[in-house]
């Protein structure tokens, strides 16, 4: 591959400052993080199979952390298990500040779904020969998924390597669809000024996706803020499908629940959900190389498999790239590695379905320390980091770059 092609580049993410509520309606609802204690291995098998709502596992010390809404609650109860609070409620925002002082685009506060749809047409005006707003499908309540194409030729097929950037397959992660568009804004902002945003917009037919889940989205921001599945009415009067389990390539398997009112729910069927249809859609159709994406939170970079602990054939080109990431974003280095050895398992996924179908280069990245961080806006192209590997970069909106040292790959 030619040096401009994209490979996934993901600078520091600086997530949080100032956030005030904007979920005025929501419900008043409690919602802990704990630490569960376990006594054999074989009980964290158990709990990924009974579909708890799980954020981490830590093998050494045989301890998990829940998201503990009421199916985890009743589950741990009934099954006897210990656990202590960690965060005593994950809907609690309060301001902050921060030492750049300035918010992304001049907002104060995370985008509204329709904020979202109205800056999305604004692409297109301000921009109409470098991208097209596509509309991939619909999800169960009727709204759109947006893709929007960035290319120096928009709307063409040509066959030129594809880049993907994916955002909130999870209800509850709305930062990383806050990246998606500054993202876009960067990209867009800086063609035809710095010479590598312009060399990957001229080779590189970039989509960018702000919200795969848009009904879970506005259930998220206007209901129930710790929401994370769809808003899929499953036959029992329960509500919701995991997206990130309902992937076809090894549907049904370890990590994901059968049982509806699991947040792990992996739905009915494979592509039982209309969200994914459209994502489907769109990799038949074009020529995708690299695939992001993007969940909070955690600070890992994971790649595949989820659903069993074999390295894939390409391990070691994904490796290569994982620790990179690694190193300039300042993760942890043993949170860098297939999702199912690093963090759990999982079936249904989409590095899984990128990666098992088509063989992509794909990568989840699990941003920051919070599903929703107080807002902090993002750095904007004023304030950069200077780095003697990278040169000077805009801070934290860049996530599709090209190779460091723009050597041949």
């Amino acid at each position: 591959m030619k040096k401009w092609l994209v490979v996934l580049i993901v600078l520091s993410l600086i997530l949080s400052v100032g956030f005030q509520a904007t979920c005025n309606e929501n419900e008043t609802v409690t919602v802990p993080l704990v630490v569960v204690y376990l006594e054999s291995p074989d009980q964290i098998a158990a709990l990924l199979e009974a579909g708890l709502d799980i954020v981490g596992i830590d093998l050494v010390n045989l301890e998990i952390e829940v998201v503990l809404n009421d199916y985890d609650r009743e589950y741990l109860d009934n099954a006897g298990l210990k656990y202590d609070i960690l965060i005593e409620d994950l809907t609690y925002y309060g301001p902050e500040t921060t030492e750049f002082g300035i918010m992304s685009m001049g907002r104060e506060d995370y985008r509204q779904w329709h904020e979202i749809e109205e800056e999305l047409q604004t692409f297109e005006e301000i921009y109409p020969d470098l991208t097209r707003l596509h509309i991939l499908g619909h999800s169960h309540q009727g709204r759109p998924i947006y893709a929007l194409e960035i290319s120096a030729a928009p709307g063409v097929n040509d066959g030129r390597p594809e880049s993907v950037h994916m955002a909130l397959y999870h209800a509850r992660e709305w930062p990383t669809t806050e990246m998606a568009l500054d993202l876009a804004w960067y990209l867009l902002d800086n063609y035809g000024i710095e010479e590598k945003v312009t060399n990957i917009v001229n080779t590189i037919r970039v989509w960018i996706i702000p919200v795969v889940n848009p009904d879970g989205y506005v259930h998220s921001q206007n209901v129930y803020q710790m929401w994370r599945k769809n808003r899929r009415h499953n036959s029992d009067n329960s509500w919701g499908v995991d997206l990130n389990r309902n992937h076809s390539y090894n549907w049904g398997g370890v990590g994901s629940s059968g049982v509806t009112t699991s947040d792990t729910y992996r739905g009915p069927s494979p592509t039982s959900e209309p969200e994914l249809w459209a994502i489907r859609d769109l990799f038949l159709g074009r020529h995708i190389i690299t695939t992001l994406s993007g969940h909070t939170h955690g600070r890992y970079v994971l790649w595949s498999w989820g659903y069993k602990p074999d390295l894939i054939p390409d391990h070691s080109v994904h490796a290569d790239l994982g620790y990179q990431y690694q190193a300039f974003n300042g993760y942890p280095m043993n949170r860098v590695g297939p999702s199912n050895t690093t963090i759990y398992a999982t079936s249904g996924a989409s590095d899984d379905w990128v990666y098992g179908v088509f063989r992509g280069i794909s990568f989840t990245f699990e941003y920051g320390t919070a599903f929703i961080p107080p807002y902090m806006g993002t750095i904007t192209t004023a304030n950069q980091l200077v780095t003697e590997q990278f040169g000077t970069i805009s801070g934290n909106l860049l996530t599709f770059s090209v190779l460091p040292g723009g050597g041949e790959r």
